[in-house]
């Protein structure tokens, strides 16, 4: 099922969810409704109606990571050598442009993560060579690199993921050493945060609240 939680953490709707497991989502403010994306396809989730519609693209791309702002959707592919593709979501939901190795990352890596905040995207990189894993803070609009920060994390072939905290600032998910780090608008490691279970994922809920899941449950945390 696809469950749809309020702010009191009570689900309020739930509708069967018949399609491949759900890779990443983001929510749309100019579609009102969810994105989810799959293996290879991209859904429209309206949580009022609980409809699920697919979006069709030109070409199917496998994906592995999305970040949603104003008209802009941005979508990361699931192979070495990831692409960034930009898609506009309005008059249409269409392709306008896509970033290819080796400017996104070089063919030996692959983008694990997404996240837009103040025309910015943090992107999440692991290389299978070198067996490691950085944070970068590139521009929207360009790609441009403002910095990149390597983690000192132990490489897996799970994807590592993060979220925004504010302008630039970024909470990173290490799900091998069960910890969270935190990373300075600077692009430095300000601290590392010892967490009680594995965590996975990690997004803002609401301004002032962060869920975390691990791989039972969601904990919520004032911050």
């Amino acid at each position: 099922n696809l469950c749809f939680v309020n702010a009191e953490l009570t689900i309020i709707k739930q509708v069967l969810w018949p399609h491949e497991n759900i890779i990443d989502s983001c929510w749309s403010s100019t579609l009102d409704r969810f994105i989810l994306i799959v293996k290879d396809n991209i859904f429209l989730v309206d949580e009022n109606t609980m409809s699920i519609e697919g979006i069709q693209m030109v070409e199917k791309r496998n994906w592995l990571s999305c970040t949603c702002f104003n008209n802009q959707l941005f979508l990361s592919t699931n192979e070495w050598g990831s692409s960034i593709v930009e898609v506009s979501l309005v008059p249409s939901i269409a392709v306008i442009k896509e970033w290819k190795s080796p400017l996104t990352c070089t063919m030996d890596e692959c983008i694990d993560d997404i996240v837009y905040n103040n025309g910015t995207l943090a992107i999440m990189v692991s290389n299978q060579i070198e067996q490691s894993i950085r944070i970068e803070l590139r521009s929207s609009k360009t790609l441009g690199r403002f910095w990149s920060l390597a983690l000192n994390v132990t490489y897996k072939d799970l994807a590592y993921r993060c979220c925004s905290l504010g302008i630039s600032v970024s909470l990173v998910a290490d799900y091998n050493d069960g910890r969270l780090l935190h990373i300075t608008t600077d692009g430095k490691m300000k601290e590392t945060i010892s967490y009680k279970e594995i965590p996975y994922r990690i997004t803002l809920f609401r301004s002032n609240m962060l869920a975390i899941a691990s791989e039972t449950r969601i904990n919520f945390h004032k911050i």
